[in-house]
């Protein structure tokens, strides 16, 4: 299961957290992450963006065993 919210601001920046939770995993939460971001539109056709995101996993998490 995917928890995720985001707070986008009209200036084009935003702010996100999210939190996985594998269903046959003993941890209650199996990855956090926390973001932030810069989205601007060029015009209609093109607009480019700018994000973090940093990632925690528990130790000997089965997402984080499986990335590597």
């Amino acid at each position: 299961a995917l928890l995720n919210a985001t707070l986008r601001f009209p200036s084009g920046l935003y702010f996100s957290v999210g939190s996985y939770r594998l269903f046959n995993d003993s941890s209650f939460v199996s990855e956090g992450d926390l973001g932030i971001g810069y989205d601007y539109e060029i015009n209609d056709k093109l607009s480019v963006g700018l994000s973090y995101y940093k990632f925690f996993y528990p130790k000997n998490s089965p997402l984080l065993q499986a990335a590597n």
